[in-house]
């Protein structure tokens, strides 16, 4: 017998990767599942992936419309009887337009990303109240906590828009009151927050040599695959979590929130500059703003030692800010990635093969680096 035996769940954006994973891993458990569902496409294709794994049906759902997260409910309930679980894991990700810094698009992020979690689990806590049991589980992001966000030049150009991060952001707050509202009808509301999670959506939009650096940032010194996420998801739904609520899992990323850079750690990779050039282009991570409010980054000096460099940037070009001024030949310009680390810290260049990373112009060259012991 699994641990979730005859339960019922709604799992949101289940036609394709995390979703599907977690689908398929609560029918193994024994869960009736709900794929809910916008598009109809991907739905007929994980129905099929799902065929003879357990009792599955499909529901048509718009997280972002009100009637729809509502007749999703409803469906459920006369379906199956019951509502037990609800995975709010349904989210613009890899679609997502970053060039837009609208207000209009900001919306419609949020009225998928956050508005529309809050939306099914008010379609489904009527059933779970009912019951006296039920068990939300919101998905956030690793992106919710990257918040060192780089300078975005000398210039100001405007407010950013971090449509993905903000919202992710949110659903750590929503788990929080959802949890302290719904705690006394015996309903649990707990968060899972993953890091770069190797699903093909994710593969559309991380370039490889992202990907390659991605262990470098885990604790576990290896990539998160969709599965590795399930078994949370089922201990959160189980019984055993019957006194677990309100909190949220950080899963795959080293849980530093505050970008400490520790012992083990890896500063993600440096970019070294070998010639005189009129400027030299970077990633955004690389520059951060002064206090003085000018641009700096940080360099590797020759005895292998970080140091603070105050530079004068350019124009913003594909990701990627032209530094005119403040390089000398030879200097390593570091691209900080998520650990954050201080002047006089010692690293020690290593050569990293068959990388690219698509940000750096000219003859440059890309080695990653680590503490030295």
């Amino acid at each position: 017998m699994g641990r979730l035996e005859d339960q019922v769940a709604i799992i949101t954006g289940a036609g394709q990767g995390i979703g599907l994973a977690y689908a398929e891993r609560f029918l193994q458990e024994g869960a009736k599942v709900v794929v809910a569902e916008i598009n109809e496409d991907r739905a007929a294709g994980a129905m099929r992936y799902l065929e003879g794994k357990g009792d599955a049906e499909f529901v048509r759902t718009d997280i972002s419309d009100e009637q729809s997260a509502l007749a999703c409910a409803a469906e459920t309930k006369d379906r199956f009887g019951r509502i037990d679980t609800l995975i709010n894991n349904a989210a613009l990700y890899y679609d997502i337009d970053n060039e837009r810094n609208d207000y209009e698009y900001l919306q419609k992020v949020f009225s998928v990303n956050l508005h529309g979690a809050w939306l099914m689990a008010r379609a489904c806590a009527p059933q779970m109240v009912e019951q006296r049991r039920g068990r939300i589980i919101n998905q956030s992001s690793g992106a919710a906590y990257a918040y060192m966000f780089p300078s975005f030049g000398d210039e100001f150009t405007g407010l950013g828009n971090y449509s993905y991060s903000i919202t992710k952001w949110g659903i750590v707050g929503l788990t929080k009151f959802l949890a302290a509202q719904l705690g006394q009808y015996n309903i649990t509301v707990n968060c899972i927050a993953p890091g770069v999670t190797m699903t093909e959506a994710t593969k559309k939009i991380v370039p490889e040599g992202v990907i390659d650096m991605l262990p470098m940032m885990s604790a576990m010194k290896r990539t998160l695959e969709a599965s590795d996420l399930a078994g949370t998801a089922v201990f959160f739904a189980s019984d055993d979590a019957e006194l677990v609520t309100g909190q949220v899992t950080l899963r795959g990323e080293f849980p530093n929130p505050n970008g400490e850079l520790l012992p083990g750690m890896y500063v993600r990779v440096l970019i070294e500059q070998g010639v005189d050039t009129d400027a030299i282009a970077v990633p955004q991570q690389a520059v951060q703003r002064s206090r003085d409010g000018g641009s700096e980054v940080f360099v590797i000096k020759p005895d292998n030692r970080v140091a603070v460099q105050a530079v004068r940037t350019g124009a913003v070009q594909g990701g990627k800010w032209l530094i005119n001024d403040g390089l000398k030949p030879g200097d390593r310009v570091v691209v900080e990635g998520f650990q954050k680390f201080a002047a006089g810290d010692k690293v020690k260049p290593q050569p990293l093969e068959d990388i690219a990373t698509g940000s750096i112009e000219s003859d440059a060259k890309v080695t990653k680096t680590s503490l030295s012991d």
